[in-house]
């Protein structure tokens, strides 16, 4: 297995995409609120809350990363004239 790959392999299928950008953007978003509000806004249960989010987010982010492998993974190994009805 390389260490480095051209394209990621996800389904061709673009709400695949669009679930692993929105879980990227509220993961760093959850870190940078996180960051704020301990630091600049002094209120650590924000602080608390949007740490936990950015651990929650970033570990559905992996999930879903890995189930898309898996998908595409299964999509090749699928004959190209067979239906998925």
């Amino acid at each position: 297995m390389p260490l480095y790959r051209q394209t990621s392999p996800l389904p061709q299928e673009p709400i695949w995409r669009w679930i692993l950008g929105v879980l990227a953007f509220s993961t760093v978003a959850a870190v940078l609120i996180a960051i704020l509000a301990g630091e600049r806004w002094h209120n650590p249960v924000l602080s608390s809350v949007a740490g936990w989010s950015a651990i929650v987010t970033g570990v559905l982010y992996v999930f879903f990363r890995w189930l898309g492998g898996r998908e595409a993974r299964r999509q090749a190994a699928l004959p190209a004239d067979s239906d998925d009805a």
